[in-house]
């Protein structure tokens, strides 16, 4: 009888284990589907002439958390031609945050668009 009660608490133990593990990966999975891409549109830094590096450090800034890490998992490409700013996938609340920063002059989601025809490149 004690094996039996040894066993059954085994495995007790391990399906409650396992069903935990389920449960904090489908959180993690809610979380990430709430990602969306943003462009986000920023005022120049003061000093106008920085390098790459050092404009990378500056578009971090607007992140809520500007680790090196978050940044490099975030920021899809960044922009110094025809605007400053960057891509970066954030939820909406991290946006909020974003758009409460100084210097911070737009976000437009990201849109695919799609041609509606089906004969583009055919000649006709």
């Amino acid at each position: 009888m004690n094996a039996l009660v040894s066993s059954f608490l085994f495995l007790f133990f391990l399906f409650s284990s396992n069903l935990c593990q389920f449960v904090i990966s489908i959180n993690q999975n809610d979380t990430n589907d709430d990602l969306k891409t943003y462009i986000i549109q920023v005022a120049p830094p003061k000093n106008a002439h920085l390098d790459q590096n050092e404009l990378r450090k500056w578009y971090r800034s607007f992140l809520p958390n500007n680790s090196e890490e978050f940044a490099r998992s975030r920021i899809i490409y960044d922009y110094d031609t025809a605007l400053t700013g960057f891509a970066v996938r954030l939820t909406p609340k991290e946006l909020k945050e974003v758009e409460k920063k100084e210097g911070f002059l737009g976000a437009y989601p990201d849109s695919a668009y799609h041609l509606d025809s089906p004969n583009i490149g055919e000649g006709n």
